[in-house]
C-alpha cells in the first residue's frame, strides 16, 4: 500500500511540478529549444499561482466576521446618522446581537435604555460619538440580565449621566456585573431609582409613560421597566424581555400601550408578543433586536407579527435601525441589509 501511494505521488510530481523545476545541471547553451519551453512553463506557472492566491484572498474577505463588515461600513452609518439627525426625534435599535440597546435622540433629551452585550460596546460608543453626545439625560437599566446592562460601567466613564433608572429588583440572583455598575454608580455620585406602572418622565414634548412593572415579578424577564415614548403624535412601546405573564398583566390593567413602533419583547422568544398583547399595541413596525440562531427570533412570533400586518425589521439583517419622526409621521432607516451570517 505504501509503494502504491508513492507511485501515484511521483505521476503527479512528475506531471505537475517538474516541468517547472529546472535542473541544477542544466545550460542554456546546451539545449536553448528547452529553455524558452521551460521560460514559457514557468510564466504560466506564476500566473497559476497569482490566481490562486487572488481566489484565497478573495475567500478571506467573504469570511470576515460581522464586526469588521461594520467597520467597512463606517462611512454608510455616519450618512444615515446624519440623515437622522434632520428630524426632531429618532430611536436608534443598536445591532448588539440577542441584547438590547436603545438610544432616543431629540431635541428634548438623551436617553439610553439598556447597553447590549459587553462586546457590542463599540457600536454604542460610536454612536454617541458621531452624534456629538456628551450628556444622556437619563439612563434606563430595563433589568440587570447581563445583555443588558452591557458596558454601561464604561458609558458613564466616556459621557455625563444625569439620571439613572431601573427595575426593583425580586428575589433573584444578581449578577457580578450588575454588582459592578452599581459599585460604579456610586462612585459617580449617580443615585439608583426605581420606577414602576404609573410613573412618568417628561422632557418638555417627549414624555415616557411606565406600564410595567406592575407588581415585582420573581424573575428579571417580567421584572423589565416596560415605557411607552410619547413625542407629540409618535410613539413607540419598548419593552425589555418580558414575558406572558407581564404582557397578560399590562392589557389587564388598562393602560394605552398603543403605540407606532413595537420593540418586539426578548428578542422575538416565543414566550412573548402575545395576540391580546399585538392587539392591544397594534403597531404599524415591529423591531427585533436579535442575532440569528436556530431558535431566535420565534417561528410563531414572527408568524403572528406577520399576520398582524406588521413591518418586521430585524438588527440581524438590517444593522442598526433607525426610526425617525418629525413628531406626526415616522419612518425607517437602516444601517445596511447584511448578507445572511448563516455560513
Amino acid at each position: 500500500m505504501k509503494i502504491r501511494r508513492l507511485k501515484i505521488l511521483n505521476r503527479k510530481f512528475e506531471k505537475f511540478v517538474k516541468p517547472y523545476i529546472r535542473p541544477f545541471n542544466y545550460t542554456d547553451e546546451e539545449s536553448p529549444y528547452d529553455y524558452y519551453e521551460f521560460r514559457k512553463r514557468r510564466k504560466r506557472f506564476n500566473q497559476l499561482v497569482s490566481v490562486a492566491a487572488v481566489a484565497l484572498a478573495i475567500s478571506a474577505i467573504v469570511s470576515i466576521p460581522w464586526d469588521w463588515e461594520r467597520i467597512i461600513d463606517d462611512n454608510n452609518l455616519t450618512s444615515v446618522y446624519t440623515e437622522s439627525e434632520r428630524y426632531p426625534i429618532a430611536v436608534y435599535v443598536l445591532d448588539s446581537g440577542s441584547a438590547n440597546c436603545v438610544l432616543v435622540h431629540s431635541e428634548e433629551a438623551n436617553i439610553l435604555i439598556d447597553c447590549g452585550k459587553e462586546k457590542a460596546d463599540k457600536n454604542v460608543l460610536d454612536t454617541l460619538d458621531i452624534l456629538n453626545i456628551d450628556t444622556l439625560n437619563l439612563v434606563i437599566l430595563t433589568h440587570p440580565d447581563k445583555d443588558h446592562i452591557g458596558n454601561l460601567e464604561q458609558v458613564t466613564d466616556t459621557v455625563n449621566v444625569e439620571r439613572f433608572v431601573t427595575c426593583e429588583n425580586g428575589d433573584y440572583e444578581l449578577s457580578e456585573l450588575y454588582g459592578s455598575l452599581v459599585s460604579k454608580l456610586r462612585e459617580k455620585n449617580i443615585d439608583i431609582e426605581t420606577v414602576k406602572s404609573g410613573d412618568k418622565i417628561s422632557f418638555g414634548e417627549l414624555t415616557l409613560d411606565v406600564v410595567s412593572p406592575i407588581m415585582v415579578y420573581d424573575t428579571s424577564n417580567n421584572n423589565s421597566v416596560v415605557v411607552k415614548l410619547r413625542c407629540r403624535n409618535f410613539t413607540a412601546l419598548l419593552t425589555g424581555d418580558i414575558g406572558k405573564k407581564a404582557e397578560e398583566d399590562i392589557v389587564e390593567s388598562g393602560a394605552d400601550i398603543s403605540a407606532n413602533v413595537l420593540l418586539v419583547p426578548h428578542h422575538g422568544s416565543g414566550s412573548s408578543t402575545t395576540e391580546e398583547f399585538l392587539k392591544a399595541v397594534n403597531p404599524k413596525y415591529a423591531i427585533i433586536s436579535v442575532e440569528q440562531s436556530e431558535y431566535l427570533p420565534n417561528d410563531g412570533t414572527l408568524t403572528r407579527l406577520i399576520n398582524f400586518g406588521c413591518e418586521i425589521y430585524r438588527t440581524d439583517v438590517s444593522g442598526n435601525i433607525i426610526v425617525v419622526s418629525d413628531g406626526e409621521a415616522c419612518s425607517v432607516m437602516t444601517e445596511y441589509d447584511k448578507i445572511s451570517r448563516s455560513e
